[in-house]
């Protein structure tokens, strides 16, 4: 259960007196993890940085957010209702600094084809290379929904080169985005990977032998994904290599499995909006105004204390737990104070926007919310894997009592048109003793004169036993 009074004020306000309300059947973990995201990518596009100690390099603040939550429940309008509500103006700040970096990429056009063409024969070639040069200026886009490598790449030359932004990613559906993915999409999210510390070396596009590189630019991901999907086959196996390779220590998971939904409460929502317009987007937009480019932020005596003693107690927990869980978790635990520590960063700037020091109430409120994302994946980890079998013996659950064709089962594509026989031969026999085991029954008939066959599910009927041999025991189960 989330204590709010641990939460920072503005995270308070945004949860329970705007977003919440709006969408009670969103896990709170969901809600924070995209106002986190929406936070950085505000707050990185001024290229905060902070200091371990004086002798550390500076590193910039960004936010990897990872939201698993069944499909229906409104993943997305989370985000668009922060949006629309709480970041227009950092919208306009984007698009201004935007057109502000494609006028000085162009005057710098202009310079240089004067310089290439100083005869004024070459007027025709000058006038070419201009229009050239200045239709290859990359947009700096506000968000990245899908991509290759090599965009990413450009993306990030473009948005180092204006010295104002930061990337952006996010990716609705990860699930299906993972089911599949091809040797494109799979490098996609290989890049996201390792542009996490914002050190990226990238090919020009002049030459594949030359390279351009990037240092310390912010990339900030909001991942989202229905649940169900994530624990499925290829996908499942795609996300604990991602995990393995590094995503889970760098990321902030917030997991929702599917479960019984609120009941419908009458509120306000002209007053909620209302809320939303005169208290907290100012909020937001004195942030914004009060964000000075490029500052650096250091780490306060009693802050530093704070954050050295919650290294320790993650290696302890680390020796404590080596051997016993999954080495993605592990590895998590290795790296969970480094991104604690980029969280803090973030809620410096939104609790105190003029001070430049991470004070130990940034810390511990990081802390809090940190360890409170490490608990959910003890539930995401203890979710169980869906085999062949248990989408089968669902989809047959899912219209139990009707009769249901093999050309039926093979439209929901469990396999693919060259191997659904043996899939559907080799998996028929283990469904049937699922539900036999469930309390149910998987009948079979022949139809169109022996020439097919049906199949259904129903329910085994249960013999009457007298109450009287029931404990209370028995009951409650």
């Amino acid at each position: 259960m989330l204590d709010y009074e641990k939460l920072p004020a503005l995270h308070q306000e945004l949860l329970c007196n705007f977003l919440k309300p709006l969408n009670p059947n969103i896990d709170d973990l969901v809600i924070i993890n995209c106002i986190n995201a929406k936070l950085s990518h505000l707050l990185s596009s001024f290229r905060i940085q902070f200091l371990q100690n004086s002798n550390a390099e500076a590193k910039i603040i960004n936010y990897y957010a990872l939201s698993f939550a069944p499909s229906g429940v409104g993943k997305d309008k989370i985000y668009k209702e922060l949006e629309y509500h709480i970041f227009p103006e950092f919208r306009k700040v984007f698009d201004e600094k935007s057109e502000s970096y494609k006028d000085r990429k162009s005057a710098e056009i202009q310079l240089d084809a004067i310089k290439k063409f100083e005869d004024s024969k070459g007027e025709k070639d000058k006038i070419k290379y201009i229009q050239q040069e200045t239709k290859a200026i990359r947009k700096l886009k506000y968000e990245i929904t899908q991509g290759t490598q090599e965009g990413l790449n450009a993306d990030c030359v473009a948005v180092s080169e204006a010295e104002f932004g930061s990337i952006f990613i996010k990716i609705n559906e990860l699930g299906m985005y993972l089911k599949n993915p091809t040797q494109t999409q799979e490098l996609f999210i290989n890049s996201i990977l390792g542009a996490y510390d914002g050190d990226i070396a990238v090919t020009t596009l002049k030459s594949e032998n030359e390279y351009s590189e990037v240092k310390n630019l912010p990339i900030n991901c909001l991942l989202y994904s229905d649940s169900d999907e994530l624990l499925k086959d290829t996908a499942a196996k795609s996300l604990d290599s991602l995990f393995d390779a590094g995503l889970l220590r760098r990321s902030f998971v917030a997991y929702q499995p599917m479960g019984k939904i609120k009941e419908y409460e009458y509120i306000n929502e002209e007053e909620v909006y209302a809320y939303a317009k005169g208290i907290l987007k100012p909020k937001v937009d004195a942030i914004l105004n009060r964000m000075r480019p490029n500052r650096t932020l250091v780490l306060a005596e009693e802050a530093k204390k704070a954050y050295n003693n919650y290294i320790n107690v993650n290696n302890n927990k680390y020796n404590k737990f080596f051997g016993l869980v999954s080495p993605s978790l592990l590895k998590e635990l290795l790296g969970r104070h480094w991104k604690m520590l980029k969280l803090s960063c973030l809620l410096a700037c939104v609790n105190h926007p003029d001070d430049c020091r991470i004070n130990v109430q940034d810390i511990n409120e990081s802390i809090y919310l940190t360890e409170v994302f490490a608990d959910t994946l003890k539930e995401f980890y203890s979710a169980e894997i869906k085999t062949d079998t248990d989408k089968l013996f669902e989809f047959f659950f899912k219209n139990i009592g009707q009769w249901i064709t093999k050309t039926d089962i093979r439209k929901q594509k469990f396999a693919s048109k060259n191997q659904f026989a043996k899939w559907f031969s080799d998996e028929l026999e283990t469904c049937a003793d699922i539900a036999k085991a469930k309390g149910f029954e998987l009948q079979s008939e022949q139809f169109h004169n022996n020439s097919g066959v049906k199949y259904r599910l129903v329910a085994t009927p249960q013999p009457l036993v007298k109450a009287d041999v029931f404990t209370d025991h028995n009951l409650t189960e």
